[in-house]
């Protein structure tokens, strides 16, 4: 059995549980400090959180793979283009600083609208699947966060994962791109 049990500010804390400890017809109960029980229910929540952080991980894995992916199909599909490029004189560094800045576009569009996302699925999570499913919700604060942090990794993953086919683009030869098959 528990109950609570609060004390005037300055108690001894200590003193209190091993006075309750002691009275005998509070044997079958047991004493735990609002320290301890709050140590608890921490370690309980982050162990629950550590399968949403090794998703996240894995989430950012699989975008990583798709922008690399993606981004060697879409070359792929424009290479006689981009030989003609190099063949009216566009340099490597050249094509390669455009594919770049394609790429960042790219990113910080899809970036731009998976926020709004987020923001509208943690709405949803807030205001209609908490109160349903436990009968109890949570602040709902878009504001905070670290967004600008998340949309600046969101471009580097974009870029990293775009060093490969473009280098590789950059890399092929003028003839055997524009060379009819």
């Amino acid at each position: 059995r528990r109950a609570g049990l609060w004390l005037r500010p300055g108690a001894d804390a200590a003193a209190a549980q091993r006075m309750l400890e002691s009275m005998p017809e509070l044997a079958d109960w047991e004493v735990v400090p609002n320290a301890a029980i709050r140590a608890g229910a921490i370690r309980t929540f982050n162990r629950t959180f550590l399968i949403t952080d090794l998703m996240g991980s894995l989430a950012a894995f699989v975008a990583f793979m798709a922008v690399v992916s993606a981004l060697t199909a879409l070359l792929e599909e424009r290479m006689r283009t981009l030989g003609y490029l190099r063949a009216i004189g566009v340099s490597r560094r050249q094509l390669g600083t455009s594919l770049a800045i394609e790429a960042a576009l790219l990113a910080g569009v899809a970036a731009l609208v998976s926020m709004a996302t987020g923001v509208l699925m943690s709405a949803v999570l807030v205001f209609e699947v908490n109160p349903r499913a436990f009968g109890w919700s949570l602040q709902f604060l878009p504001g905070q966060g670290s967004y600008g942090q998340l949309f600046a990794l969101a471009l580097a993953a974009a870029l990293l994962g775009s060093a490969y086919p473009i280098w590789r683009a950059t890399r092929l030869s003028v003839v055997a791109t524009i060379r009819e098959e």
